[in-house]
């Protein structure tokens, strides 16, 4: 694990996860993913760096990237603190990016709450 970030705490239970999406490194979107343009939509190491660290001094438990995407998690309450959410995000919408000071923010395409898992209609 490398600096900054930290495995989940817990159980999980009452946390909120978001996927947090970077740019890709000089900043401009690379289109659809293929297997010839997947290294272009990689982000910088000093972005991903901001990005985690930012997010980890703020309180959330951060894992590491995978491609160009790193997934942040916490409790409802500092979801809505960072968010200024009235409540629980809504799963699947993208949370407010301006909201976030303009040294992260530059650096992350997107941030979405994951919704919760659908394993077929109910018994």
């Amino acid at each position: 694990m490398s600096t900054g970030e930290r495995p989940p705490a817990g159980d999980g239970a009452g946390a909120l996860s978001a996927l947090v999406v970077l740019r890709p490194a000089g900043g401009a979107s690379a289109g659809p993913a293929t297997a010839e343009s997947v290294a272009a939509m990689l982000p910088e190491q000093a972005a991903v760096a901001a990005v985690r660290d930012w997010f980890v001094d703020h309180g959330f438990d951060v894992t590491a990237m995978h491609g160009n995407s790193m997934a942040i998690q916490g409790p409802a309450p500092l979801f809505a603190r960072t968010f200024k959410e009235a409540g629980p995000p809504e799963p699947g919408r993208p949370l407010p990016l301006e909201l976030l000071p303009d040294e992260v923010s530059r650096h992350i395409e997107a941030i979405a709450t994951t919704p919760p898992p659908d394993f077929g209609p109910p018994p």
